[in-house]
């Protein structure tokens, strides 16, 4: 079994401080840009919002808001914030990026979101992630880039996404969930400096696409190789080197090995 990462002894303290934290009243969002509003309620009922790490009070985003991009963009001392609502967002787009504290999220329903491109970027300590419904999604891209913490996601529903590239880029995450990549077009840099990644369960990938980046070995990269997409042309996988994995389960499938 591998060891505990070290970030979790990290952030165990302030895991139980978010648990034991209440939510006494909530600030209601509706009709309004998310972004200035929750800048505004944060600046009148706690002071400065770049000093911010917890508060006694949630967020409770009405059905009449369908846009939530850039919604707690850039809050870099907030740890953990309570929010309810959010079924008719439509775009999570840089929803928490850079929020560099932040620990983790409540649960969210996320069930008509099609874009949640940046959605976590430069969360640098979050180290959880509860499940989120994504099967609306077709946007990806860079969902968890430079999430340095995270070592696990969920399974999401990925069966509509397109745009991949740098979903998980700089990550710390071991391994891959199933992940339905069939539909996918562009995985640029998905897995670029993953070091830690060691196996990716996601299949169907049928566009290049470079895991040379990872710790996988042998058996996870033929894994991987048994998860490509059938009767491609003109595809490049690009695999670590000297892993002794065998390139003809790719290979015939039509695709190219090449190691780097």
């Amino acid at each position: 079994m591998d060891a505990i990462p070290s970030q979790y002894n990290a952030v165990r303290g302030m895991l139980e401080l978010i648990a034991a934290y209440h939510t006494d009243t909530w600030e209601v969002i509706e009709n309004s840009s998310i972004p200035s509003k929750i800048n505004n309620i944060f600046q009148n009922r706690t002071g400065n919002p770049e000093e911010i790490e917890l508060v006694n009070y949630g967020f409770d985003i009405k059905d009449s808001v369908t846009n939530g991009a850039f919604g707690f963009y850039g809050y870099p001392n907030l740890k953990y914030i309570n929010i309810r609502g959010c079924k008719n967002i439509k775009t999570f787009q840089e929803f928490f990026k850079d929020c560099f504290s932040l620990v983790s999220i409540p649960e969210l329903d996320t069930s008509s979101g099609t874009d949640f491109s940046w959605m976590f970027k430069g969360c640098f300590s979050l180290v959880s992630i509860p499940e989120l419904d994504t099967s609306s999604g077709t946007n990806f891209s860079a969902m968890f880039n430079d999430c340095i913490s995270l070592v696990s996601i969920p399974e999401l529903d990925t069966s509509s996404g397109t745009d991949f590239s740098a979903m998980l880029r700089n990550s710390s995450l071991i391994s891959i969930p199933p992940l339905d990549m069939t539909l996918g077009t562009n995985f640029n840099h998905m897995f670029e400096f993953c070091g830690s990644l060691k196996r990716i369960e996601a299949y169907g990938f049928s566009e290049d696409v470079d895991i040379s980046d990872t710790a996988m070995g042998k058996a996870a990269i033929e894994e991987f190789f048994w998860n490509l997409a059938d009767g491609v042309s003109s595809k490049i996988v690009t695999i670590p080197t000297n892993t002794g994995a065998d390139h003809t389960i790719a290979e015939n499938k039509g695709w190219t090995v090449v190691e780097d």
